[in-house]
């Protein structure tokens, strides 16, 4: 008898937490609704941070008002040259095997004008700055 009411308390404390966690949770389960772009992104980050060979800091973004998926790159190059060495390396693997496992698997296609990828200098003294970008298959400065 004994152990059975400690087993009630103990059941009655464990769902009186999950109740309060559920209440002050309740704006998590709000539905929300992924575009194509939100999907691509969210695969091509995945992608990106299983890839032993692209070690920089990635963040890909969905931005709906332009409808371009933004990839940030966060290295410590510092000159045009390196920091387009990196951002081409990551254009490759964006172009070609991350390409072909959307189309396969998702039946998705994307083309250079989905995509702007933006080198940012981490390391500089007032915080990242951007030192190259490639956007509308274009490679830009600031």
């Amino acid at each position: 008898m004994k152990k059975f009411i400690i087993s009630i308390i103990i059941l009655i404390a464990l769902f009186s937490g999950i109740g309060y966690a559920q209440t002050k949770n309740e704006r998590l389960s709000k539905p929300f609704t992924l575009t194509i772009g939100d999907w691509i992104a969210f695969k091509t980050e995945s992608m990106i941070r299983g890839n032993p060979d692209l070690s920089a800091p990635t963040y890909v973004n969905y931005d709906k008002k332009s409808n371009v998926i933004f990839v940030e790159i966060y290295g410590s190059r510092s000159h045009v040259e390196g920091a387009k060495e990196t951002l081409l390396n990551w254009w490759n693997y964006i172009t070609e095997p991350c390409s072909m496992y959307l189309k396969d698997f998702y039946n998705l296609e994307i083309i250079d004008t989905d995509f702007t990828v933006i080198y940012f200098n981490k390391t500089a003294k007032d915080g990242p700055k951007e030192i190259i970008r490639l956007e509308a298959g274009k490679l830009l400065l600031p």
